[in-house]
């Protein structure tokens, strides 16, 4: 008899390959790991890891993906805030905590050096770098309309600062034995706020 397909076993296997590639690649970098490798990472024989990727080059592209769907909680929030210097301030505040743990970056910074050598990653990162850039212009937008941003400045360039900022603390985190994101909280508040506010 046919073995039924479990949804929530599949999505667990698949989260499974893709922490154990993230795991391969902090020690030895995209091009240095070897699907062998990824599936002793992941205790997962060939033939289970082959059933949900169908090579390396799909889980890179999975890995993209998971990018843009932890992109797609700060996007909502975006969307949907009628308060965008708050919600700025929170997302950069969650931005830190997440920073503080400098794998993160590290993988990040692995992936779009892949992306450099690969155009289908490539066009996933660059999409999900444009669809938040978006989201965060609109934002900027409805909150000059409400006169709780400044108006003195276009908003793509508001958020063309914004981005450097997150790019710069991704990788300080990564090139500063000493930094520790977290206790940089309240001059980034600061500095939010007062790139934002609107001018006396």
């Amino acid at each position: 008899m046919a073995r039924k397909f479990d949804p929530d076993l599949s999505e667990t296997r698949r989260k499974q390959i893709l922490a154990a590639t993230a795991r391969c690649v902090l020690r030895k970098g995209f091009h240095q790991t070897s699907m062998q490798d990824i599936c002793a990472e992941a205790a997962m024989s060939p033939g289970g890891v082959y059933r949900y990727f169908e090579g390396k080059e799909a889980i890179i592209v999975a890995m993209a993906e998971e990018e843009r769907r932890d992109n797609q909680e700060i996007i909502d929030e975006l969307k949907q805030t009628k308060d965008p210097v708050g919600s700025l301030r929170v997302i950069f505040f969650e931005l830190l905590k997440f920073f503080a743990d400098e794998s993160h970056g590290r993988l990040a910074l692995e992936l779009h050096a892949e992306g450099a050598r690969n155009k289908n990653v490539w066009d996933l990162l660059a999409r999900n770098e444009r669809e938040l850039k978006e989201a965060l212009i609109a934002a900027l937008d409805r909150g000059q309309k409400a006169r709780k941003i400044t108006p003195d400045l276009p908003s793509p360039a508001l958020a063309q600062v914004m981005l450097a900022m997150i790019d710069g603390l991704c990788a300080r985190a990564i090139l500063d034995p000493d930094y520790k994101p977290v206790a940089l909280a309240s001059a980034i508040d600061a500095f939010v706020v007062g790139l934002l506010q609107p001018r006396a």
